[in-house]
């Protein structure tokens, strides 16, 4: 990113006042992993100011790897907002990553520190990106999105990133990635056959220990849901670039042109069909909007029927919900950490839309 772009995002996160932003569990001091030498160069660098102090807020969740907002204070007492990210990807430190056949991370070092061109519009501002651990552990330094853009939350943001989708994927496909491409996951029918067993066991695991039906009907079901979840290697010759993990978490809209999108969290970006993204969007939202939604992305991506375009996203969004589902469950079983987050209750979300996406798909076969 060149130095004059860095200097505007500079100019429009410090114009506004720390009451603008998200989070008010702010203290003093600087997280792990950064030095106030190492801030007071990003600002003279970037704005010919020199550091006075810093505070920080946590931003993530269960995760061991960690994201905080900081709030840097120049000399000349204007005030920048950044996002600090550490991400961390070692098995010992998030446990539902043992014996899990995909490795998260380097997809988004490739995207942040090559700066695609084609993709730029979707991307927050990047500072620094630094890998400190070869496919492992990274740190960044990036635009705080919250400044000027909001999360998407409603059925009309839903509405407008599905039709941006189609094209999102075309520009990620366009992107040289240079001789990184193999950092991209693949998730081919190598990957799905060793997801299957990653998804049965956590399955397994979870619904022998709880009392939870939502999960144990997916692991009684299990056989008549393979056969399903095989049917999206019929499919594989409409992969493409993917985003991973296009939820509502991980995409802002711009607070004055809705048109402008951006995406973060590109740790689980690859090679898949595009409508993992879609099952990702969508899977929190309310049958009016997911049909709507369907629809629109339909439309705009062509080349298939509606039908169609319904039954791959159906696959993607049982794929999508058993992901979810053996991963936290994973996660519980193999950590005594108390979080903030009820994971219990996102289990058995997760069980219920992978629950529903096998009684559609199954409806459609019985029909078809």
């Amino acid at each position: 990113m060149n130095m004059k772009r860095l200097r505007r995002l500079y100019r429009r996160g410090s114009a506004k006042l720390l009451s603008y932003l998200p989070g008010t569990n702010y203290v003093d001091g600087i997280p792990h992993g950064l030095t106030f030498d190492e801030l007071d160069e990003l600002c003279r660098s970037y704005v010919d100011d020199s550091l006075k102090s810093v505070s920080y807020c946590p931003l993530s969740g269960w995760k061991k790897s960690a994201a905080f907002r900081l709030v840097l204070r120049t000399e000349s007492g204007n005030k920048w907002s950044v996002i600090y990210k550490n991400a961390h990807y070692a098995r010992d430190l998030i446990p539902a990553l043992k014996r899990f056949p995909i490795s998260p991370g380097p997809p988004e070092y490739v995207i942040y520190s090559e700066d695609p061109v084609k993709i730029r519009q979707y991307l927050p501002g990047i500072y620094m990106h630094r890998e400190l651990t070869p496919c492992m552990h990274y740190r960044y330094l990036m635009e705080d999105l919250s400044t000027h853009h909001r999360p998407a939350r409603n059925g009309k943001d839903i509405l407008s990133v599905a039709s941006r989708l189609p094209e999102l994927h075309s520009k990620i496909m366009e992107c040289d990635h240079d001789h990184n491409e193999e950092w991209f996951i693949t998730y081919d029918r190598d990957a799905m056959s060793s997801l299957k067993t990653y998804i049965f066991e956590g399955i397994e695991r979870y619904a022998k220990h709880s009392n939870s039906s939502r999960v144990y009907g997916l692991y009684d079901n299990w056989e008549k849901i393979c056969r399903l979840y095989d049917e999206k290697n019929d499919y594989v010759g409409l992969n493409t670039k993917i985003h991973g993990d296009s939820n509502l978490a991980n995409i802002f809209i711009d607070k004055t042109n809705s048109r402008n999108i951006k995406f973060i969290d590109w740790e689980w970006a690859g090679i898949g069909l595009p409508h993992q993204d879609l099952a990702s969007l969508l899977k929190r939202t309310q049958p009016a909007i997911e049909d709507a939604a369907l629809e629109i992305y339909s439309i705009i991506y062509g080349v298939l029927s509606l039908t169609e375009h319904k039954r791959i996203y159906e696959i993607c969004q049982l794929e999508r919900g058993l992901l979810d589902c053996a991963f936290l469950a994973n996660q519980v079983a193999d950590t005594t950490d108390d979080t903030n987050i009820d994971i219990t209750s996102y289990i058995e979300d997760s069980a219920l839309r992978a629950t529903r996406a096998f009684y559609r798909l199954d409806g459609l076969s019985q029909h078809s």
